[in-house]
């Protein structure tokens, strides 16, 4: 994935959600959600196809992905 890919992906988050980007590096990016509640299940899916690893290395399903964003508000996502 190229920069302006990333780019597109997190403005497309940002149309749908209100986003506001706390931390960058060339492998992480963590993200507030600052819009309107939305239904999180497609997002976390969605997030899930963009970045595998949050799930796959990290909290496991997809529902525990959900549960964490509506906890926390926050999306953390890296590429290995």
């Amino acid at each position: 994935m190229g920069t302006e890919d990333l780019v597109r992906k997190l403005q497309s988050y940002d149309e749908a959600f209100g986003i506001d980007i706390i931390h960058a590096e060339t492998d992480t990016i963590e993200f507030d959600l600052v819009g309107n509640s939305a239904d999180f299940s497609d997002f976390a899916e969605e997030l899930y196809k963009f970045c595998p690893d949050i799930v796959d290395q990290g909290v496991r399903t997809v529902a525990e992905l959900e549960e964490q964003i509506v906890v926390t508000g926050r999306v953390f996502l890296w590429w290995d």
